[in-house]
């Protein structure tokens, strides 16, 4: 009886195992991001394909902003237009950025979702965010994705974005930001951390040249 007692048990413990999967939201700093994913991007030489930024950026240093909805307020586009310089200043020493809008009324990948409902949502996003004429945003890829997304790079419940900075495949640093809290200020200070975190400032400065060969030349 005892025994069985375990056994029950034993299969009631395996059944929250099975039913609760470990957030990648609370995932440790040094882990491995959970991997590439397609969102449909919307701007630049890629706009309206399925395409993973990511494995264009390999190894590379990388913040990566994920944001839940798609109601673009001035507020931020002043963040990507952070985001947007922050790639630009930094782009010859690897540094590479990213942004993704989630609808997570689409609950199925996008691109299995209704295309007349998933073009609305696509013509809608790109004129909010003004990349229908010319690209506010040139350094970086600014995306849309649907809830599905979420299972894998979740942002915390109740949070309005998520901040991941990433090194080698490997988190780094993560910032949650709240309604209210994605102030373009708030995103200077979190860009500020994130090049302090990614950016090797002890690079070897090139020798200076001789103005004239020394005599045992």
């Amino acid at each position: 009886m005892v025994g069985m007692k375990k056994l029950v048990a034993g299969f009631g413990l395996w059944g929250m195992v099975a039913i609760c999967p470990v957030a990648f939201g609370q995932g440790k700093v040094g882990e491995n991001i959970p991997g590439p994913f397609h969102p449909l991007v919307l701007n630049g030489e890629l706009a309206d394909r399925y395409h993973c930024p990511l494995s264009d950026f390999g190894s590379r240093p990388t913040v990566i902003l994920l944001v839940r909805g798609t109601d673009v307020s001035d507020g931020w586009k002043a963040n990507l237009g952070a985001l947007n310089g922050f790639e630009g200043k930094l782009h010859d020493l690897g540094m590479r950025a990213m942004a993704v809008f989630i609808d997570d009324s689409f609950k199925e990948p996008l691109a299995l979702s209704s295309i007349d409902k998933r073009r609305d949502l696509q013509d809608k996003l790109k004129s909010l965010l003004g990349t229908t004429k010319e690209d506010p945003f040139p350094n970086i890829p600014v995306c849309l994705d649907s809830g599905d997304l979420l299972g894998r790079y979740p942002i915390p419940q109740g949070a309005e974005a998520s901040v991941l900075i990433v090194k080698g495949f490997r988190l780094v640093d993560r910032f949650d930001l709240n309604p209210g809290d994605a102030t373009v200020e708030k995103m200077n200070e979190i860009l500020k951390k994130a090049e302090a975190k990614l950016i090797d400032k002890k690079l070897v400065q090139p020798a200076k040249p001789r103005l004239k060969p020394r005599i045992d030349d």
